[in-house]
């Protein structure tokens, strides 16, 4: 994870550059965006897990499983919230081919993770995770960066009002 993380710092960029060129449009995201997404969302996390786990070894090991049951409870309980918030968002999206295509995409990142994973299940697992979902938090820094008007942007994570301040 932290490797792909620090590798999309730069590969990012050079995916951005080439965009441009083949949409004949100028985008924007500096790098040091990206590895402030990278460093706040996956290395800080890991980094600080790391560090508790050999600083109390014997705590980490005995708190582990219930930390998990907890960590899971609270990730579906989120993402469950932020689907019923983006819902209507979504709503507006059918019919485009949108969802087909982000279906898709997902789908063909689950067969190709799985499919190099190797021999050992859990391992084809993960790689199959991590390659469908990516690092959605970079997607959406670059197209807000991109695109700050555009409503439907992260319509699977977005649960701003509709009405905000500019300064919120």
């Amino acid at each position: 994870m932290a490797v792909v993380s620090l590798v999309a710092i730069v590969v990012v960029p050079i995916d951005i550059e080439i965009l441009q060129r083949y949409f004949d449009r100028s985008f924007t995201m500096p790098p040091a965006a990206i590895a402030k997404v990278v460093v706040t969302m996956a290395l800080l996390p890991l980094a600080t897990g790391l560090a508790v786990r050999a600083m109390f070894l014997d705590a980490a090991a005995r708190l582990v499983r219930p930390l998990t049951f907890v960590a899971t409870v609270l990730l579906v309980a989120g993402a469950l919230a932020l689907r019923i918030a983006a819902l209507p968002a979504v709503i507006q999206l059918i019919g485009g081919g949108t969802l087909v295509a982000l279906t898709a995409f997902v789908v063909m990142g689950l067969v190709v993770g799985h499919s190099l994973g190797g021999p050992k299940a859990e391992e084809a697992a993960v790689l199959a995770l991590s390659t469908s979902s990516r690092h959605p938090a970079i997607a959406l820094a670059v197209a807000r960066a991109n695109f700050p008007d555009e409503p439907h942007l992260g319509a699977w994570f977005d649960i701003r009002p509709k009405h905000h301040h500019p300064s919120c």
